[in-house]
């Protein structure tokens, strides 16, 4: 593992630390990026984990901004860093290969922040439907027309109306495939 403090070079911008992990199996592209990381960046601290153990220890103890990881890395890039993730640090998964100047060009991206990532959605509530929501989304997903839920369910075509518009809020759908589909996204059927 290796940890370096970047330099501020004389015509770079004063502006933030950033704190960045870079994760990439040990190889070609470690080795470059840690004979040249005192070689570029502004005065921010980026450490070169090989290991997800490494990254996952480097993570607990110092706070970090970005995380860089091969998409080689390990199984699951996205979950290296487990349920200890803060929503305050970008994960980005980029493809180095053996190829340690795109590494460089990842880690300086995100030092100077540009490299962008999406901002992390929190979570949607899980969807709550009533028994008789179930039961018209049941028949949407049958193909049923309001006029056959409406007499396989015993009420009128009014009501089975009301319910779909409710299917379509609760699931942010627009038309009766969206929803079928949302909802099987949703795994609120199968």
């Amino acid at each position: 593992m290796s940890v370096a403090t970047l330099p501020a070079r004389p015509d770079s911008p004063p502006g933030p630390t950033r704190t960045v992990l870079a994760c990439v199996p040990a190889g070609a592209a470690a080795r470059l990026l840690a004979e040249r990381l005192v070689a570029t960046g502004n005065g921010h601290l980026v450490r070169l984990a090989t290991t997800p153990r490494q990254a996952l220890t480097c993570y607990t103890r110092q706070h970090t901004d970005v995380v860089l990881v091969d998409y080689r890395f390990a199984r699951d890039p996205i979950t290296v860093l487990g349920p200890r993730r803060s929503p305050h640090t970008a994960v980005i998964v980029v493809d180095v290969g053996a190829d340690g100047d795109l590494l460089l060009a990842a880690v300086a991206g995100a030092v100077t922040g540009a490299l962008r990532v999406a901002p992390r959605r929190p979570p949607r509530p899980p969807i709550r439907l009533t028994g008789r929501e179930q039961q018209v989304l049941h028949a949407l997903c049958d193909g049923a027309t309001n006029e056959e839920i409406a007499e396989r369910l015993c009420i009128g075509a009014d009501t089975v109306k009301t319910h779909v518009r409710r299917l379509y809020d609760k699931l942010g759908a627009r038309r009766r495939t969206q929803a079928v589909a949302l909802a099987l996204r949703a795994g609120l059927v199968e």
